[in-house]
């Protein structure tokens, strides 16, 4: 009961927080705000269409991806039901701003008959193999587009490096602790001393109450991790699979900007969304909430000026609001056949 409420606590604070930027930011921006939103009723219809394929084509992905990494499970899950799963975690994604979305997928998957401790180190690793391929498209955008002379890019070099370093570090240390049992006995090792009972944290003991719960994950991810890496078909598989899934996410910008603008390279145009994704991702924030509009609004809109404003709405809106529209209804669903079964 008081997990909840705390939880509850939590959740409370970060919309406080997001409805208070969001508020403040359409204080300070209002009218190219309002703006974007005349130039949006514009666009052509095949515009919302395409963006609307996008964001389906990534859930059909990402279920694919969740489908592959049950395979070796008594009962491996379908594409289908991946893909509701991906679903139903992106409805808490944006009811919690990422804190359960992670809880939602694991309860997902043990609900259909995945081993809650096999079913944690799989959404671990999937999250891990996510960031690989947000890093990976973010490093290529950075170096081609630099070499291509983009304005914005050589503009920010400094921060786009000091970016590209600290997401790089990011995902080398989670790869490298999924497959690495010699790190993370290494990591256990370094936790049981800070949380030990008269450790630097003794003062925090709710922190140091958890710290069973967290070696238990740690030692979840890298057996979930060995496992995958073991299958070369399918650690390849998966880690192409998030790369094309990023790849998908990051088109909303070539969609948007290229029906505006004549000329412009799709490819390019995608690579630099790809930078904005990575370099917003390094960034503290709930789900990442204003800190990709940020990035968006700086490295897109001296060129593109208020589509930039209409990339970060539109971005925001396909890849969390939609989902979540359409995740709730899996959600409702899925309560619904709970309720039968205990009936039954």
């Amino acid at each position: 009961m008081k997990e909840n409420s705390k939880k509850y606590i939590t959740n409370l604070i970060k919309w406080t927080i997001v409805i208070a930027i969001i508020v403040g930011v359409y204080l300070w921006k209002q009218d190219e705000i309002n703006d974007s939103f005349e130039e949006m009723q514009d666009y052509p219809l095949y515009v919302s269409l395409l963006l609307f394929l996008v964001s389906i084509l990534y859930f059909v992905i990402e279920g694919w991806i969740i489908s592959l990494m049950t395979m070796d499970e008594d009962k491996s899950l379908s594409l289908w039901d991946g893909i509701k799963c991906a679903l139903y975690a992106a409805f808490y994604k944006f009811l919690t701003f990422g804190s359960l979305s992670g809880f939602a997928e694991i309860y997902y998957l043990s609900k259909h008959g995945i081993d809650i401790g096999k079913a944690t180190g799989i959404t671990l690793v999937q999250y891990a193999y996510q960031k690989l391929g947000i890093t990976f498209l973010g490093i290529v955008g950075f170096i081609t587009l630099y070499i291509a002379g983009y304005q914005t890019i050589r503009q920010y070099a400094l921060f786009g490096v000091i970016g590209v370093l600290i997401a790089l570090f990011i995902v080398m240390f989670i790869i490298a602790l999924s497959i690495s049992r010699r790190l993370t006995g290494f990591l256990v090792q370094i936790l049981n001393h800070i949380l030990r009972d008269d450790g630097m944290f003794r003062r925090i003991p709710a922190l140091i109450s958890k710290r069973e719960e967290y070696i238990d994950q740690i030692h979840k991810f890298n057996e979930a991790g060995v496992s995958i890496s073991k299958r070369k078909d399918l650690y390849i598989k998966v880690i192409l699979l998030m790369i094309l899934k990023m790849s998908i996410w990051f088109s909303i910008a070539p969609i948007i900007i290229c029906s505006r603008y004549e000329g412009v390279s799709a490819v390019l145009t995608l690579l630099l969304m790809a930078v904005s994704h990575m370099l917003g991702s390094v960034m503290v924030a709930p789900a990442g909430v204003g800190t990709q509009e940020f990035v968006i609004s700086l490295l897109f809109k001296p060129m593109y000026g208020v589509a930039a404003v209409s990339l970060a709405i539109l971005y925001r809106f396909y890849t969390m609001i939609f989902p979540f529209i359409i995740g709730a209804i899996v959600f409702l669903r899925n309560g619904d056949k709970e309720k039968k079964d205990i009936q039954a």
